[in-house]
């Protein structure tokens, strides 16, 4: 209409015949059973067709790493106009990984660590996973095991036993001494459901057996453990503790790959409960978003953020149960760099009143960690070709941010005074 300046638009809508899958067929899966490919198809024998769901097959299938990249689910004519036939043609590669990697750190020295995985092991889909790794400061190794569909039903059940073998230690100057020693021992079975395509939740128990030491020729006197020397709080953290925890997860995933995702969103919502028993009693939570974005040209752009609170149940929380930051969360920082810590100055107490001392003039400082924690990264990978990304190399410009606070200050000692 000229004279109102509008213009009037009808949509004509016919409504096309509904088209029904007529089979799905799967090729070339010469390793993996057919039933572990079938059930990430969200389509069955005789249901309508839905391109939503064909691609949501594809991306499932793909996130499971058995087969070649950019896998897609070709539509075929049925035997009628209103038949498909879905055709998967696979093309199967390694689903076992063995890590070794070896390096030298100012902070750590020597540094080494092991790892294999299997991804579809015996072809039916199960992860199995075997982890070592040596330090100056730690050592660790842990075995696992993952059932995706435990008879065949939605339910997946998996566990893992560890040891790990951890030193704490203090900066004076520009040297690094240990503070205490913890030694942790223990398993943690687990099961998830889905609760929708994108929605699962996970339940959790965990055992575990800590033993926290010191230096006895530094810090004890008369055989004890001496608050002058050590401060109270770290006195608190020795002896033998044993950790029984029960927890649950909930997870939102709709990204396009499990292993390496170029787009979608992941959220998890965690809680443990310690208490079932054992020695120690707290509660714990946790929450952390991931979203990844495609900017096109193979350039990934990903922001996350997370975040903790951990309280005491009738007692403080344990110095090896909060939470610290440092490397590798936070790369560029000491390991467990970021939050409070305790500076220890060192005095002459052969004078009256006592000075600074001057064979001792540095500052030890040792971290505390806290029972709230925030950490917040935004990182861009950069492009490189096929080659170097199948060697595992993927480099990237990032920004870290983040911070430790809260807990109870410790109960230092002036034995100046």
């Amino acid at each position: 209409d000229a004279d109102t300046l509008t213009m009037g638009i009808n949509f004509n809508i016919a409504e096309a015949k509904r088209t029904y899958v007529e089979r799905v067929e799967i090729n070339g899966n010469t390793q993996t059973k057919d039933k572990v490919v079938r059930r990430e198809i969200r389509l069955a024998e005789g249901d309508a067709f839905n391109s939503f769901q064909v691609k949501r097959s594809e991306d499932r299938i793909n996130s499971l790493g058995y087969f070649q990249d950019k896998m897609t689910i070709k539509q075929l004519p049925g035997s009628a106009p209103d038949r498909v036939i879905l055709e998967t043609n696979l093309e199967e590669k390694s689903s076992g990984e063995l890590q070794l990697s070896a390096g030298y750190s100012s902070l750590e020295s020597f540094i080494a660590s092991a790892s294999i995985t299997q991804r579809n092991f015996r072809g039916m889909g199960q992860e199995l996973r075997a982890n070592a790794s040596l330090s100056s400061y730690s050592k660790s190794v842990s075995l696992g095991f993952t059932e995706p569909y435990m008879f065949d039903t939605n339910v997946a059940l998996g566990g893992d036993i560890f040891r790990r073998d951890y030193s704490s230690y203090s900066t004076t100057g520009d040297s690094n001494d240990t503070t205490y020693e913890q030694v942790s021992t223990g398993f943690q079975i687990r099961a998830a459901v889905p609760l929708t395509e994108y929605w699962s939740a996970t339940a959790r128990y965990g055992l575990s057996y800590d033993q926290v030491t010191l230096d006895e020729d530094t810090y004890y006197t008369n055989g004890a453990c001496d608050p002058a020397i050590a401060g109270a709080y770290l006195c608190d953290a020795v002896g033998n503790r044993w950790t029984s925890s029960i927890g649950y997860s909930l997870v939102f995933d709709n990204t396009n790959s499990r292993m390496r995702p170029t787009k979608g969103s992941k959220l998890s919502i965690s809680q443990d409960f310690a208490g079932l028993g054992g020695d120690t009693k707290y509660i714990r939570s946790t929450a952390n978003y991931t979203k990844y974005m495609n900017l096109g040209s193979s350039f990934i752009l990903s922001a996350h953020a997370e975040g903790g609170y951990i309280k005491g149940l009738g007692q403080d929380v344990r110095l090896t149960d909060r939470f610290y930051l440092g490397d590798p969360q936070m790369r560029g920082f000491d390991i467990r760099g970021v939050g409070p810590r305790v500076t220890r100055t060192y005095y002459d107490t052969s004078t009256v009143p006592a000075t600074l001392s001057s064979t001792n003039s540095s500052n030890t400082q040792t971290a505390l960690g806290g029972t709230t924690y925030y950490q917040a990264r935004l990182e861009l990978e950069l492009p490189l070709g096929a080659g170097a990304r199948e060697l595992g190399l993927r480099p990237s410009i990032y920004l870290d941010v983040g911070a430790v606070f809260g807990g109870k200050k410790p109960a230092l000692t002036d034995t100046c005074a």
